[in-house]
Formats: structure tokens, sequence, C-alpha cells
């Protein structure tokens, strides 16, 4: 099957194979030898367990739990709660033989029935636990006590969720040393420990792998290997992942779809976050709010400002509700453009909608009102703001108002202002600010997403 993205000049992932040349680039890029490992005998179709001995009574005995788990049947915990509590209560990098200490009792116990390993390693990895997950795999090998993918996988996941992506791409290794043969569930778990540490082309190649030792891609591969895309602002990566879907009969997802515009964003790629916007309900996909606020975002960076406001006014009617980020991306368009009015209005419906402003909102909308040198709408949303809003917001923020009220002769509140007296004081805009609100109008556009 080929597969081909767009990586670094640096790196390259070609379609059908990777080279002993690419092994040396991959070592001088990631620095791990177990990565290097793992791409280089899986490149060259030799992945151990495909060819060499393979524990059959281990690998059937996992598929046997997997078979219990998917099934609902209740599987044993006896020992392992005390187990777990103990592991919990070390410090985070424990030494070895600390957690071999508190597995002695157990470890005899999982020769014949390996579950609770893989109950308890799955518990380590919900609370983000990657070495002492890692030192569980070690004790039992140490005691030579058969592991299987199952136990692999809830240990790289553990690793990814703590943040150690390098770990977990050495547990994938690993599976090489045991001759165990990875599937999906561990492939996943290590492309997405390497998303969540913005190892994008290290996915990228993990994903590339998955081919070349036998193991399909899932729409869980390719999202989590576009996340990774999105992370590092990797859009054309991102694109061509989305775009080789089809073609692997791998149908994409929300969350594939709105890793790729999230990516298209980060590059103010405005035009394609439309593109993408507009395909998925014509896929049966639901439109999100994230995948809104990207496309939002994307275009007030762009300084399309009718299109964030249009975009943001189709979220209600296709069933999508707006959260700050959506407003405070849809109020930095308009900020830049000065349009104080419609900023107000923009605040207006976020209490409206129970949706509360916060620190960005409130900024946002200051230096809108200070360009127009609408101090006193300027001046009410200083006194609206908390405490702890007023203390994170930004020094441009004090000044663009002071600014506002000496260009409008207000001098008295600008002193006020400075001594932060001001702020205590409920100013409110007056009734011309508001009448004249209530006459503003904005101008649609129609993007074809309702």
């Amino acid at each position: 099957m080929a597969f081909l993205v767009h990586t670094s000049p640096d790196i390259q992932v070609p379609s059908t194979h990777l080279t002993p040349g690419h092994l040396a680039g991959f070592e001088r890029l990631f620095i791990s030898s177990n990565v290097a490992t793992v791409i280089f005998h899986s490149a060259l179709g030799k992945w151990p367990g495909s060819t060499s001995r393979v524990r059959s009574n281990t690998v059937c005995r996992a598929q046997e739990i997997h078979r219990g788990v998917e099934s609902g049947r209740q599987l044993p915990t006896a020992a392992s709660n005390s187990v777990l509590d103990k592991l919990l209560a070390l410090r985070q990098m424990p030494s070895q033989d600390e957690v071999s200490q508190i597995l002695k009792t157990e470890l005899d116990a999982w020769r014949d029935d390996p579950r609770p390993a893989t109950v308890l390693l799955s518990c380590l990895a919900k609370h983000r636990l990657p070495y002492i997950a890692r030192q569980v795999l070690t004790s039992m090998l140490g005691s030579s006590i058969e592991s299987n993918v199952f136990h692999y996988g809830a240990a790289i996941s553990a690793c990814g969720n703590g943040g150690k992506w390098e770990l977990s791409v050495g547990l994938l290794a690993d599976l090489w040393i045991v001759t165990l043969q990875p599937n999906g569930i561990t492939c996943n778990a290590a492309i997405s420990a390497c998303s969540r540490g913005g190892q994008w082309e290290l996915a990228l190649a993990l994903l590339s792998i998955m081919f070349e030792i036998g193991v399909w891609p899932d729409v869980i591969s390719y999202s989590a290997a576009t996340t990774a895309c999105e992370k590092r602002g990797q859009w054309d990566s991102a694109l061509a992942l989305l775009s080789s879907m089809p073609t692997a009969r791998v149908m994409p997802n929300e969350n594939t779809y709105s890793a790729a515009i999230s990516a298209c964003e980060s590059r103010v790629r405005w035009q394609q976050t439309l593109r993408l916007l507009k395909v998925m309900p014509g896929i049966r996909l639901a439109l999100d709010t994230f995948s809104y606020n990207a496309a939002i975002s994307a275009c007030a960076q762009a300084s399309r400002w009718q299109l964030s406001l249009t975009l943001l006014g189709n979220m209600p009617p296709t069933r999508v509700r707006a959260n700050d980020v959506s407003y405070n991306a849809a109020i930095n368009a308009v900020k830049q453009e000065g349009f104080w009015q419609v900023a107000f209005r923009l605040v207006n419906e976020m209490r409206a909608i129970h949706v509360d402003p916060d620190a960005i909102t409130y900024e946002a909308a200051i230096l809108a009102c200070a360009h127009e040198r609408e101090w006193q709408v300027a001046l009410s949303y200083l006194c609206e703001m908390s405490a702890e809003q007023r203390g994170s917001a930004k020094a441009n923020s004090y000044q663009a108002v002071i600014g506002a009220c000496v260009a409008d002769g207000a001098l008295k509140e600008a002193l006020a202002l400075l001594c932060e007296l001001g702020l205590t004081v409920p100013l409110q805009p007056t009734h011309s600010h508001r009448q004249s609100l209530a006459n503003k109008s904005d101008t649609d556009f129609d993007l074809g997403l309702g």
C-alpha cells in the first residue's frame, strides 16, 4: 500500500520503504536507538515477530482477554487495588526496587492470569505515571512473566499521557525484543504520544511503518498524526494526511477535520479552513465548536472580519454552541478595524447566552472602544472586570483608555484611572451610545455552511 506524506526536507518518509540511510537521519533527529531500531527493522520487513519465535500462547491469551473486555466481563482486581494504592503513594520516579517490592506478592499470580496486570497498567495510564508503568513491565520481564501487546499498549498510553513520548516509542521498540507483533492499539498509542509531544515527523514515520509491518491504520491513527502536524503548524502535511485517507479506505471523522482546520489556522490559511469547514456537512460530519473557532480565528488573523462575524452567526443554525473562544476571536477581528459598536454587541450577546467574558474579551473590546475614543464605554468594561482580570490585563489596555480620555479632553478621568480610583466608579455608556448600537447592522455573507 503506497503512502506518501509531506515532511521537512531533512527527513523524508517515502511511499514504499525506508532505507538504512534514513536510519541515520532518524537517529540524528530523535537521538534514540530504540526509535532507530523500530524504523530500521520494520522498514526492511524484518520485524522479528513475523519471522522469529512468537509467543503464541501469550498472544492467544491476550486475544482472549481483549474479547473479555469487549464483551463487558468483569476483570479480576482482587489484590490489584491495594497494589495500585501503594504504587500511587510512590513519588513520580521511584526506583525499580521500590516497584518490584510492591509487586512481589502479585507476580506469581500474574503468571497464570495476566489480566490484573492489564488492569493495573491501565490505571497507571489514567494517572499519568509513565515511569512506574515502565517499571511494572520491567518487573514482569525480570520475573519471567510473559507480557502481551495489551500490557505494552497500556504502558505506552501511560507514557503518552504523562508527556513522555520517548518512553512510548522505546516501549514500542521493546516489542521487538520480546518477539511480540505490534497491533493497532500499541501503534496508535505511540503515535498519540508523539502527537502530544509535538513530534510530528516521528508520528508520520510511525504511521508509515504501520503499513510496512502489516498493521492497517485506522481513523485514530490518522487523527493522532494530523493532530501532531497541527500542533507544529504543518498544514501541508495535515492536508496530505487528510487527502490520503480515502485511498487507505479510512473515513475521516470530526477530530481529523478539526485538526486539519486548526493546522491551517496557524498559518493563516483562511481560505483552506473555509473549504474544509464547508466539506464536513457534505460527508455527514457534524461541525463542532473547535472547527468553527479555528476558522473564525484564521479569518480574524487575515483581517477578514466580515467572514469571522458570518461564521459566528452560522453557529446557532448549525446547532453548534459558541464559547468564549468563538467570541474572543470575532471581537479581536473587529478590534483591528475599530468597530467598537460591533464589539459592544458581541459582548452583550455573550452575556445573553450565558458565556462569561474573560480578560481577553474585555481587552479586545476596550481596545476597539479606545480606537474610536469611546472612553466611557472602555472605562465601563474596566469596571466590569474582576480584580483578577484587571491584574492579568496587558498594559496596552490601560494605555489605550488613557489615550482615549486625553484625546477627548477627559484628563480628569485619565488621572483617576492612573490612580485606580476610577475603576471603582461604575460608569455606563450614555443613552446616545446605546441608541447608535440599536441602529447598527452588519453585512451578511453566505458561506453555504447551513
